[in-house]
């Protein structure tokens, strides 16, 4: 459903997400989703490559920030997370 889904601009695949987002050196984050100009871009850590479950995992959680504006740990986005979820179920 187009309500759960924004149009990435593009993903990009960096060595560390440190000095793209200004995270502290030695964050564990494997995914980014950044606003740039207008247009949303997700970035994932090249070491998730090695397993599709997690690249695949990644993106969508980097997604459903970009469909919902909510951060990590919060109560609003596992709301939005869910609900994307039910969404894919067609429940």
């Amino acid at each position: 459903s187009a309500e759960h889904y924004f149009k990435v601009e593009r993903i990009d695949i960096a060595e560390d997400l440190v000095g793209i987002s200004g995270m502290a050196k030695g964050s564990d984050a494997i995914g980014l989703c950044a606003r740039k100009g207008g247009k949303f871009r997700i970035y994932i850590k090249r070491s998730i490559l090695t397993s599709l479950g997690q690249a695949v995992h990644t993106i969508l959680h980097e997604q459903v920030h970009g469909v919902s504006g909510t951060n990590d740990l919060t109560p609003e986005y596992e709301h939005a997370l869910l609900g994307v979820a039910i969404k894919m179920m067609h429940i």
